[in-house]
């Protein structure tokens, strides 16, 4: 398989997940801005697949969520 499908995959993945879990969260882009310290436009631009996380900052949104990494990265 083509790197660059596993990468877009992985993005588009993650972007949602993230956004699901924001939705049912109830929390703003404000929040999680600041819990990762991070910009809003950041998280944003994760929310809407242009950009990824540093595996950093992933292991983060995993704790805050209180999900794994993998269930980040995973399709459902």
């Amino acid at each position: 398989m083509d790197d660059k499908k596993i990468e877009t995959k992985w993005n588009v993945i993650f972007a949602k997940n993230l956004s699901a879990l924001k939705e049912k969260n109830g929390y703003s882009l404000e929040e999680l801005a600041f819990y990762l310290e991070v910009d809003t436009k950041t998280v944003f631009n994760w929310l809407k697949n242009v950009k990824v996380p540093q595996l950093d900052s992933l292991v983060k949104i995993a704790n805050y969520f209180n999900v794994s990494v993998v269930r980040l990265i995973s399709a459902n």
